[in-house]
């Protein structure tokens, strides 16, 4: 099994990718810039964060996360209505883990 260091490169490595977000709301989509991205060394988990401001308003859906170049890393289907007086933050958590599989094979050369 992959130790806690080796599950930490990994998730350092992963977390680059994420460039920006996108969202459709009212019907059109949007694309925005990654609010925040945390990785916590403890759980080697990585949390990237869409930011709707109070302005952001409407029926939202399809939240993505984006390579640069705007290729579709993840997409969450999930359907919120938003109104003007409050803000709202989605987040991606990723929980980044191993199962090894080993194998001997005996064969003649």
């Amino acid at each position: 099994m992959l130790n806690k260091y080796a599950l930490n490169q990994i998730a350092n490595k992963i977390s680059p990718i994420f460039a920006s977000g996108a969202y459709t709301v009212d019907g059109v989509q949007k694309k925005v810039p990654i609010f925040r991205k945390e990785i916590d060394q403890e759980k080697s988990v990585i949390r990237v964060y869409l930011y709707l401001t109070d302005e952001h308003t409407g029926n939202f859906s399809e939240f993505k996360l984006l390579d640069e170049n705007d290729n579709v890393i993840d997409m969450e289907p999930y359907e919120i209505t938003k109104d003007e007086y409050k803000g709202m933050v989605i987040a991606f958590k990723y929980q980044i883990t191993a199962e090894r599989l080993f194998e001997v094979i005996d064969r003649e050369v």
